[in-house]
């Protein structure tokens, strides 16, 4: 240490305050006030702390603890990641020059300045909210101590943000523009907000509770959910992400927006169903570890040109397909699978054999190839009163009834549950609501 001694056996921090060196322990003094009380333990060697640490019950005071971070900035100390957790304060690396230590008072003003560059460990931060200011670039933050509520970065940031183990954050807001990397696992964020064109990697493992994700439009990067709650997940329109969610479960259905171009990944999720967004051309693959009710319904809005795969799924009982769709859907062997509906125009490939399926209807002008082989729970096919382009079956129906616009094949005499059938308003319904969309839009 670089201080002059009062004596061979003492440094003199201020009239209150004194470091005593400990005999026969060459790394390590003992902090005193004026009273003689022993405040704390420091194992200091070659002028680096690396641990501070009570002693028989004393307490470090705050006015020890300040002085004390005087004495180690006056004297050019540096100081460990334990060390500086021990007394409180943040470590801050700048891009070029040398590490800092920082009580919340001097961490508050750097944050209002550009950090870009710099590493930054926080340490003892305890605020409602803080912000990291727009465009800043190359930071690395490790925030898993930081007692702060709420996180806003601002737009245009490229970080790479640390929240693991955190149980005081509780809303997380990313604004338009972020590139980098966020981890979230085992922490207690409940609400989290994406904002459009960003380009991250987003991780959340083992959340300690359950949240809301609400993803912006032109999503990129990749989003990892695992062994976690969430009560809402929406994604936004034109997404190109990789996105994996295993072992999850949630109250309300996971929705993907319109032109997806992404892969969704969805193995063993418990939630009410999956929405997809019209124009998706993206990779859908949905499986399952066991035989729960995972996710009863997948529905797929229009114009869907991307592959679907379910041939893993063991949970998925009823999938929706919109109108003038032409991808490729695989349910190979899906033994959970009941009922299938294809809309208008379908000119796709679908394959069906081997599943459970019940019940299949597909609407007009259906164009698209239908393989239905070994699907020995088949009771009924809906089908358009025209010609179907290509329809693989290896069973015979016992009946056929045409109504003058569709006809129905019937392979058991068994009556099916009503819920597997769309009302009629239902689809009148969904017509109307597409064709006001269409003008608004238009």
């Amino acid at each position: 240490m670089y201080t002059q001694p009062e004596s061979n056996d003492y440094y003199q921090l201020n009239g209150k305050y004194r470091l005593n060196k400990i005999s026969g322990k060459n790394c390590s003094v003992m902090l005193r006030n004026n009273d003689d009380e022993i405040q704390a333990v420091i194992d200091v060697c070659n002028d680096k702390i690396s641990r501070i640490g009570g002693f028989s019950g004393g307490r470090m005071t705050g006015n020890g603890r300040s002085e004390l971070v005087s004495f180690i900035k006056d004297n050019k100390l540096s100081v460990t990641s334990t060390g500086a957790r021990d007394l409180g304060v943040s470590v801050y690396h700048p891009e070029k020059g040398d590490e800092e230590y920082l009580t919340a008072a001097e961490l508050s003003k750097k944050l209002k300045g550009d950090i870009s560059g710099a590493h930054l460990t926080v340490y003892n931060y305890k605020k409602r909210r803080m912000d990291i200011k727009a465009s800043t670039k190359g930071a690395v933050l490790n925030l898993s101590k930081a007692a702060v509520k709420k996180l806003v970065i601002g737009e245009n940031s490229n970080l790479v943000i640390d929240l693991r183990d955190n149980p005081y954050i509780e809303t997380l807001v990313v604004k338009s523009g972020f590139t980098g990397n966020i981890n979230l696992s085992r922490n207690s964020v409940k609400k989290i907000e994406i904002s459009d064109n960003c380009r991250c990697e987003l991780n959340m493992n083992d959340s300690l509770k359950c949240f809301d994700l609400n993803i912006g439009d032109v999503f990129s990067g990749v989003l990892t959910i695992k062994n976690s709650c969430f009560h809402k997940l929406n994604i936004g329109y034109y997404s190109y992400a990789e996105i994996n969610l295993s072992s999850n479960w949630g109250k309300r259905e996971v929705n993907v927006g319109n032109s997806f171009r992404g892969k969704l990944n969805i193995d063993s999720v418990h939630v009410p169903s999956v929405r997809i967004g019209n124009d998706c051309k993206g990779r859908i693959r949905v499986s399952s570890k066991d035989d729960g009710k995972d996710m009863p319904k997948i529905e797929i809005a229009d114009e869907f040109n991307g592959k679907l795969d379910l041939s893993d799924s063991k949970n998925v009982t009823r999938l929706e397909c919109g109108r003038n769709s032409g991808g490729r859907i695989n349910l190979l062997g899906c033994p959970s699978l009941k009922v299938v509906r294809l809309g208008e125009h379908f000119h796709g490939k679908a394959d069906f054999s081997e599943s459970g399926i019940e019940y299949l209807r597909a609407g007009k002008d259906c164009q698209g190839e239908l393989i239905l082989l070994g699907c020995e729970n088949l009771a009924l096919i809906k089908m358009p009163n025209e010609q179907q382009k290509s329809v693989t079956i290896d069973r015979s129906p016992i009946k056929v009834k045409n109504d003058g616009k569709e006809v129905y094949y019937s392979f058991y005499e068994r009556e099916l549950p009503r819920e597997y059938f769309t009302p009629f308003y239902q689809d009148w319904y969904n017509t109307a609501k597409r064709i006001f969309k269409e003008k608004i839009m238009s």
